[in-house]
């Protein structure tokens, strides 16, 4: 009779692809292992989870006072603090900081990495430059501070952390039973949700003047809307974008129950960690039940742990591993989860849990960034139109300077195999799209495999490569596409002159002297011009090109010195490059 039960489950759990693996820690509390295998390494609660737009992963250690980094070869370092309890560094590297007692970690659209300082009633943020500073907290126990400046602010307990779709910072202030929000463009501090009365009510009516017990963790979709744990209350609470509350999970009895039906009609056992995958499925860490449950639509069900602490399972189904004491959850760009098995001193990968579908290339949908005409050049920037080509819907992921990485959100794309640097993956509104670098390799290729890789699949396409294909970017929005001297867009307000020189900006002119690494940026002391001279046309003349060539301290993006011809007309007149027989988009310049 027990076969015939676990059998099919562990059928299912390997057909639906979910697997279990350790990434972090060996078991052994303590701190050991900086600059090798990070599976090798101890670990110390770690009770905060991240991952950043490269598929690097970041660990919040409680004990340790450190957060450590976990690259995509699986090497552990620190990236902020020196091992002791206290509050210094501000201002300097986060490595050589103090911190005390982190608890979680966020990260916004920048690379930005916020930790919950709690120890210090602070949140702390370290820039992709590896400065420390502090963004929320004075140092203060007493919450407090709403309408002033968030470093003014007190916390209760500052316990975890999110950042919104408009780069606005939300905090759970755990021992005041609150939500707090740190207004981006102001860094204002206000109460987002909870009205300090520890409790349960509120639910249907503004989350402001609602209950919590116990708040602990956020997870943020792409359309804003927001999900707290409500963990004393066993209940994981959704606010929508109009500032509604509801319950998504739990009935809140501290027991198992319900998978395979509602979730709010299932038990949970003092929840911990959330996270959103690809497709808005919400996860869910059932800490005391050892489980990580899943909500899909409104259906709950178990995806990791077989609710006896313990530790089992890694390389097989997740489904029959033990946990023991999971907390922080997170997941990467193609829909991997983390989980901190804190007990276990171990950070494990489950795989396969995404749902989003596979990705596919539009028709014709590979082109010049600046023209949209379909076929690449070397060096150029490019865009891919299709679907699916996100980690999620709603995703917007900008690589966070130069050199552009091999892989953004988890979306990575090859051309004939080799990686193509991504600038950014957009998808938003339906309009879906990838902005990448043609490696500069495939120059003298008649055509190249053009592959997405999302964590749901790869999509290929065979494109033509030209050897030039310029395209120019309209720069006011409208039909303008250069600039004066000055940087000043030569528009309808603000014309160019017969005589002047002007600077175009363009993508897709092709091979450079002095050739840059693909994804990284054209020098700005050595200029690289291109092989290829262009021929410029204003208003039906040939204009003189004085430059032609990489923009200097720029990927991929080209310019163009032109004078313009004395015999030109006055007025709005067409503006076109030819560059190896191909002719670009046309601009307009109003000429006085």
């Amino acid at each position: 009779m027990h076969s015939r039960f676990v059998l099919p489950l562990l059928a299912a759990a390997i057909a639906s692809g979910q697997t279990i693996t350790t990434v972090a820690g060996n078991g052994t509390a303590g701190f050991a292992g900086d600059t090798g295998q990070a599976t090798q390494a101890q670990i110390n609660r770690a009770v905060g989870l991240v991952t950043d737009a490269n598929g690097n992963l970041y660990l919040a250690e409680e004990l340790n006072n450190r957060v450590r980094k976990v690259d995509t070869g699986g090497v552990i370092t620190t990236l902020a603090g020196i091992g002791t309890a206290g509050f210094a560094g501000d201002g300097g590297p986060a490595a050589q900081a103090q911190l005390n007692g982190p608890l979680g970690l966020c990260i916004d659209g920048s690379g930005n990495i916020y930790v919950s300082d709690q120890g210090n009633k602070r949140v702390r943020k370290i820039a992709p430059s590896g400065t420390i500073t502090t963004v929320a907290g004075s140092g203060s126990a007493a919450s407090g501070g709403d309408g002033g400046a968030a470093t003014a602010a007190g916390f209760a307990i500052p316990i975890r952390c999110a950042v919104d779709k408009s780069g606005n910072l939300l905090i759970v202030d755990q021992g005041a039973h609150k939500i707090r929000k740190v207004e981006a463009a102001s860094n204002i501090i206000s109460t987002f949700a909870g009205n300090g009365s520890q409790g349960f009510s509120g639910d249907g009516g503004q989350a402001a003047q609602a209950s919590f017990n116990n708040p602990t963790a956020l997870a943020v979709d792409a359309a804003g809307t927001v999900y707290v744990t409500d963990q004393s209350n066993q209940r994981i609470r959704r606010i929508d974008t109009g500032g509604v509350i509801t319950t998504v999970a739990g009935n809140g009895n501290a027991a198992f129950s319900g998978d395979g039906g509602s979730a709010t009609a299932a038990s949970l056992n003092y929840p911990g960690g959330i996270v959103l995958d690809s497709s808005g499925t919400l996860y869910i860490v059932d800490s005391v039940n050892q489980r990580v449950r899943k909500v899909s639509g409104t259906t709950i069900s178990t995806v990791a742990g077989t609710g006896t602490a313990g530790f089992s399972g890694d390389g097989g189904a997740a489904l029959q591993a033990q946990l023991n004491n999971p907390f922080p959850i997170t997941a990467d760009g193609s829909g991997n989860l983390y989980v901190g098995d804190v007990s276990n001193n171990r950070v494990r990968k489950i795989t396969g849990a995404s749902t989003r579908p596979g990705p596919t290339i539009t028709s014709a949908g590979v082109t010049n960034a600046a023209s949209f005409q379909t076929g690449i050049a070397p060096g150029g920037i490019i865009t891919i139109f299709g679907s699916n080509l996100g980690a999620s819907a709603g995703q917007i992921v900008t690589a966070p300077g130069a050199p552009w990485p091999p892989q953004v959100g988890g979306v990575s794309v090859t051309m004939d195999g080799v990686t193509a640097p991504v600038y950014r993956v957009l998808n938003l509104n339906g309009q879906e799209q990838l902005s990448v670098q043609a490696p500069w390799s495939i120059s003298g290729k008649n055509s190249v495999v053009v592959a997405v890789t999302t964590g749901a699949g790869t999509s290929q396409v065979t494109v033509p490569v030209l050897g030039a294909q310029p395209g120019i970017f309209i720069l006011d929005g409208a039909s303008s596409g250069a600039t004066h001297s000055d940087g000043s867009i030569a528009g309808a307000s603000n014309p160019a002159a017969r005589g002047e020189t002007l600077v175009l900006y363009l993508t897709g002119l092709g091979p450079v002297q002095n050739t840059p690494a693909s994804g990284d940026a054209a020098s700005t002391t050595t200029l690289s011009p291109t092989v290829i001279k262009p021929a410029v046309t204003i208003g039906g003349f040939d204009s003189a090109v004085i430059f032609s060539g990489l923009a200097p301290g720029f990927i991929g993006l080209y310019q163009i010195n032109v004078t313009v011809p004395a015999a030109v007309a006055t007025g709005t007149v067409d503006l076109t490059v030819l560059s190896n027989g191909v002719t670009s988009n046309t601009a307009k310049i109003p000429i006085h």
